[in-house]
C-alpha cells in the first residue's frame, strides 16, 4: 500500500539514507493514481533541494502545494517555504517572492 510504502521512506529519511528514501517516495508516488498526497512529494522534494537538483525538486515540490495537507501532519506553511526555496535556487525569483508570501 502507499502508506507502507510511505512510513518506510519515512524511515529511512530519518536514517539519513537518503537516497533510498527518495527512491521509496517515488515509487509511493508512482502507485498513487490520484497523485494528491502532498507528503511523499513534499519529501521527495526536499531530498532533491537538499541533494541540489532544484529542478526536480521544483516538479515535485509544486505538485504538493496543490495537492492535499493533512494539518495534523504537516505545516502547508512549510511545503510553500520548499517550493519557493526550489524556485529561487531555479533562477526563479519572481515566482520565489510570490511563494514566500504563502
Amino acid at each position: 500500500s502507499t502508506r507502507v510504502q510511505y512510513n518506510y521512506a519515512n524511515w529511512h529519511l530519518s536514517m539519513k539514507n537518503y537516497d533510498e528514501a527518495l527512491k521509496l517516495y517515488l515509487h509511493t508516488i508512482s502507485i498513487d493514481p490520484t497523485d494528491r498526497d502532498s507528503m511523499p512529494l513534499h519529501h521527495a522534494g526536499q531530498i532533491l533541494l537538499y541533494q541540489g537538483r532544484y529542478d526536480e525538486a521544483q516538479r515535485y515540490l509544486a505538485k504538493a502545494v496543490a495537492g492535499y495537507f493533512s494539518p495534523l501532519v504537516m505545516a502547508e506553511e512549510e511545503v510553500w517555504h520548499d517550493y519557493a526555496l526550489s524556485l529561487w535556487f531555479a533562477n526563479d525569483v519572481h515566482g520565489a517572492i510570490e511563494n514566500f508570501k504563502n
